[in-house]
């Protein structure tokens, strides 16, 4: 009996109400979290079958930084159905389920698709270029849903319910206990997408004409577009840059940028033996015309160069022991 009016009192709480309140039953949320449901659960198995994660995310349509970079700029927005972490999607589909039907049931599924996109393009590119992380999972669609019904309750009466007060401050907890929990516990959940999520969502909430809203979105997209284009800030994009221009032979231009992304991240594997690479070809055919001509002194100290940067080079080595 006790369970059964736990249950009722549940059912009678403030957020249930939110979401029974007024209306037709938000389909199209239920079809989003579905949607996140199965993509995750995907990532999730396919990971128990010790697929590399590198192939989920190219099978899942969840491009890491340096795909989006290179052209698969879909990602920005696929890349929120995806989520890497089980408490994150537990919490994502609560809130996704509580926030979006929210907005479905009092402004029609047009809206939450329209807001959805508009959320996911402007926080995933926050992040990515803040953070050189792709922007996977909708804590920053949530938090955006989250500012935009905060504003609208205190313009529409449609949007009202009392504890907004109350949501706004754990809100504005939430990237502080992200900070704990990525310190701590390497949780690795994105700040930079759900703070800008939030700013996005009070700023799009405040513009009340609908023409100053499209000229809001259409300004945030164009805005992420020319940040996926030029992006110099971000050790990813130097990356993708340098990769271009070494596949096109332009090997000092791709030096120049593998060099800066190293700079802005030391802990890019990759863009240490591009660089490498390129070092030691140069190096190694510098050695190889001042050996031809005679120039023993100078052509030891390329080689010796060539080994300071891969102590196991055979042709070096070889080279240096035919020396006079």
């Amino acid at each position: 009996m006790q369970a059964i009016n736990f249950f009722v009192s549940l059912y009678h709480c403030e957020f249930m109400q939110i979401i029974l309140k007024n209306l037709t039953f938000p389909v199209f949320t239920l079809l989003l979290n579905l949607l996140v449901l199965i993509l995750s659960s995907s990532y999730f198995y396919l990971l128990h079958q010790n697929v590399p994660q590198s192939e989920i995310h190219r099978l899942l349509a969840c491009p890491d930084a340096f795909f989006i970079f290179q052209g698969e700029w879909w990602g920005i927005v696929t890349n929120s159905f995806v989520h890497n972490n089980i408490a994150m999607l537990i919490l994502n589909l609560s809130g996704l389920w509580i926030l979006s039907a929210f907005i479905e049931r009092r402004s029609g599924w047009k809206a939450v698709f329209f807001l959805g996109l508009l959320a996911s393009i402007t926080t995933s590119l926050t992040q990515l270029a803040l953070s050189d992380d792709p922007g996977i999972g909708m804590s920053g669609v949530n938090y955006f849903f989250l500012g935009y019904i905060f504003i609208r309750s205190r313009q529409d009466p449609r949007y009202q319910f009392s504890l907004k007060y109350l949501a706004l401050v754990l809100a504005i907890a939430g990237p502080v206990l992200i900070v704990i929990g990525n310190s701590q516990f390497n949780l690795n959940i994105g700040f930079e997408s759900i703070v800008s999520g939030l700013i996005y969502g009070l700023l799009f909430g405040l513009i009340k004409k609908r023409t100053a809203r499209l000229y809001f979105s259409v300004a945030s997209v164009l805005i992420s577009v020319i940040i996926l284009m030029y992006c110099p800030w971000s050790a990813m994009w130097n990356f993708s840059k340098a990769f271009n221009a070494h596949n096109s032979g332009d090997l000092r231009s791709a030096e120049t940028f593998y060099a800066r992304s190293l700079g802005l991240n030391p802990s890019l594997e990759d863009a240490r033996l591009n660089l490498n690479l390129i070092k030691i070809d140069r190096l190694s055919s510098e050695a190889f015309k001042l050996h031809n001509a005679g120039k023993y002194m100078k052509a030891r100290e390329k080689y010796e160069a060539i080994l300071e940067i891969d102590p196991t080079n055979k042709w070096a080595n070889q080279q240096i022991r035919l020396l006079p």
